[in-house]
């Protein structure tokens, strides 16, 4: 799926492209006028088409929102993909920290507002399947850089794997929602950035402490 930000290129868009490209710009309708506001009718005036000219492309309005809900997982593992760092503890601490402040938190229209609205109507919309299974797709990311870095021998080989999964994804949550409501400061004075060590710290493998000299030098 493409991750820009434009909707418009020269050429013609094949069936593919054409689908993601409305979906895109259903994320953007939901940014500006919530779940419920992004009816089949706003999303195609967004995309200077007809409403059925939508209906070539998806079956409906549901199918559209499941659409948007998929772009969204596929810009979140961007996010979660963009370390390369070969230490896996180190790259959980990149990911959960500098990457995510610098990949999520400036793009609060382009995806935490979307993904908050969607997740609050998931039950009301009949997205709640999509929503959760996408959520999983996610932690597994988290949960196979855990297993990796406890075969290179980085993180605890007794660290809960799952539980260290959520409680990156969950800190990753709670930054976002505090930026929806005006809380930057819970990021930009250090609280996000220790409660982050503490997870880190706590799986971490630390080294043997050196042997005590015998007496005498022996």
């Amino acid at each position: 799926m493409s991750e820009a930000r434009s909707e418009s290129r020269p050429g013609r868009w094949n069936g593919t492209e054409r689908r993601n490209q409305l979906a895109a710009i259903t994320l953007q309708v939901i940014a500006e006028h919530g779940v419920r506001g992004a009816t089949v009718r706003r999303i195609a005036e967004a995309a200077g088409v007809s409403s059925p000219a939508l209906y070539n492309h998806f079956s409906g309005r549901t199918e559209l929102l499941e659409a948007a809900c998929d772009i969204l997982l596929e810009r979140v593992l961007n996010w979660v993909d963009s370390s390369t760092n070969p230490n896996m503890l180190e790259r959980l601490r990149e990911i959960a920290g500098e990457l995510h402040d610098s990949k999520i938190t400036g793009d609060e229209g382009w995806l935490i507002v979307p993904l908050f609205e969607l997740s609050a109507a998931a039950r009301a919309e009949g997205l709640t399947e999509r929503m959760s299974k996408n959520q999983l797709t996610v932690l597994q990311r988290f949960v196979d850089i855990v297993e990796e870095g406890k075969r290179q021998g980085t993180i605890r080989p007794d660290a809960d794997s799952e539980a260290i999964g959520w409680n990156l994804m969950g800190l990753r949550w709670t930054k976002d929602f505090a930026l929806l409501e005006g809380l930057g400061q819970f990021i930009t004075r250090g609280t996000a950035g220790r409660i982050l060590d503490g997870i880190i710290g706590s799986i971490a493998v630390r080294p043997e402490p050196a042997a005590a000299a015998a007496p005498g030098g022996q």
